[in-house]
């Protein structure tokens, strides 16, 4: 099954959620990479969550 993922939102998403964080001395301040991923998963869950209502089949007659 294929992971699912979202679009990466601006440089610093990219810098911290790649294989490119190591080449970057900002992210080894504390919080910095935190506060990134922090703000790629709330967005993800949010974009889940439209996703699975989305998908939605009813089966029954009263769509309940």
């Amino acid at each position: 099954m294929k992971k699912l993922r979202i679009k990466l939102k601006g440089v610093a998403e990219f810098d911290a959620l790649t294989s490119a964080r190591k080449y970057y001395c900002y992210l080894t301040k504390s919080g910095v990479a935190k506060k990134i991923k922090r703000g790629y998963n709330k967005r993800f869950r949010k974009e889940v969550k439209l996703y699975d209502k989305s998908k939605v089949k009813y089966c029954d007659s009263d769509n309940t």
